[in-house]
């Protein structure tokens, strides 16, 4: 649609979320966010996932830090259902914003100008962003644009890190089920792959078109 290559077609997609779902696992952990790297990748809605594998709290992988807590014990179904309860809470947290003031504006404004930010000033800091799946080597599908950890500079979209061999099973098929809702949304929809460079979604009963064309 705008004639742009790929790399400079970019989506906020998981980057509030991420945002979101950093705080909130810190603050059941106890420990200050900035202490934290985590993202939660695919699409911006219900078929989001968290990307587990890549979690870590000041490099020690979220898991292992889970488990030296007193009373975490050796089963990892305590710490599953620890990073699905945060992720639950991420997923509803735009249905409280818009309950308690009827519409969200202020994080997603933020999130956008970090990523503005990053691109203006050639940051090369890793943003979980909307770019085209294509980019990440091993998947089946190319057409498809949902959030993956991306470097972004001056340029847009410089480099797509490549996570899949890091990957637990698990988050595999949480990705592949997440281009799936995106590719049934776009065969119904009759567009073609131009279409799909600004696919909306649509979070408490609003429609969005959050993907932003960058020019130099």
């Amino acid at each position: 649609m705008s004639g742009l290559p790929c790399h400079r077609v970019i989506g906020s997609g998981t980057y509030l979320d991420s945002s979101r779902f950093q705080t909130l696992i810190a603050q059941a952990f106890g420990i200050d966010s900035i202490s934290f790297q985590a993202m939660m990748l695919g699409e911006h809605s219900d078929s989001s996932f968290v990307y587990r594998s890549g979690t870590s709290v000041g490099g020690v992988p979220l898991q292992k830090c889970f488990l030296s807590l007193p009373g975490a014990g050796v089963s990892e179904e305590p710490f599953a259902g620890l990073v699905n309860d945060v992720h639950q809470r991420v997923l509803r947290a735009a249905y409280e914003v818009i309950e308690l003031k009827g519409h969200t504006n202020w994080a997603i404004g933020s999130a956008v100008g970090s990523t503005v930010t990053a691109i203006l000033q050639d940051q090369r800091e890793v943003m979980p962003v909307s770019t085209r799946t294509g980019a990440l080597k091993g998947l089946a599908s190319s057409d498809m644009f949902l959030s993956l950890p991306c470097v972004l500079g001056r340029n847009g979209v410089l480099e797509t890190l490549q996570i899949l061999l890091f990957m637990d099973g698990d988050e595999r098929e949480h990705l592949r089920r997440s281009i799936a809702v995106l590719e049934e949304v776009s065969a119904k929809s009759g567009w073609g792959l131009q279409a799909e460079l600004h696919l909306p979604y649509t979070c408490a009963g609003y429609e969005y078109r959050c993907d932003k064309v960058v020019e130099e």
